[in-house]
């Protein structure tokens, strides 16, 4: 878990830093190290605190694909706009000055989000060639009824990700 929440910080650092790259080199004005530092700094608390209170490096390879989609998305919602209100602030006490660009916040967002999918679609996938190739002693079974309800089972106990049971047939009653 908490490499994955490492990961997930690496993630938003990676996002930070090529959005700030594409700033240096697009733009004739010139940044301070305590300015990206501080912004940095920012970005990375607030992630880190909505990720680590959302818990959602957690149950990565138990939850369905769309339930980490649903907790992700919810992350990167919740810590842009967070980030937003953090910028809001700032602008109000410093009388007219931006903590960082709204614009910047959105593509960190969407950069954030969409490689974070792919890094728990990879963790998932990983896990799954890691099971199944040190899985083979799967005991073979039948199962019992040719009804809907043990088709579900059936399909149910072969897809199991760490399952202990391989349906090879269904047997009838009748």
């Amino acid at each position: 878990r908490w490499i994955i929440l490492l990961i997930d910080l690496f993630i938003v650092t990676a996002s930070f830093a090529i959005v700030e790259m594409k700033d240096i080199y697009g733009a004739p004005q010139s940044y301070s190290i305590g300015y990206l530092a501080t912004c940095w700094a920012a970005i990375l608390s607030v992630y880190f605190v909505v990720i680590y209170l959302s818990k959602s490096y957690t149950c990565v390879i138990r939850l369905s694909v769309i339930e980490d989609l649903y907790r992700t998305f919810m992350v990167v919602c919740l810590s842009t706009c967070m980030l937003i209100v953090l910028n809001l602030a700032c602008y109000f006490i410093t009388s007219g000055e931006n903590f960082y660009s709204f614009w910047n916040l959105f593509v960190i967002a969407i950069e954030t989000f969409s490689i974070m999918m792919i890094e728990r679609l990879c963790i998932k996938y990983f896990y799954m060639r890691v099971m199944a190739a040190s899985n083979t002693s799967r005991k073979r079974v039948l199962v019992l009824g040719t009804s809907l309800n043990s088709l579900i089972l059936a399909n149910a106990l072969k897809n199991e990700i760490n399952g202990k049971y391989e349906p090879v047939g269904l047997l009838s009653t009748k």
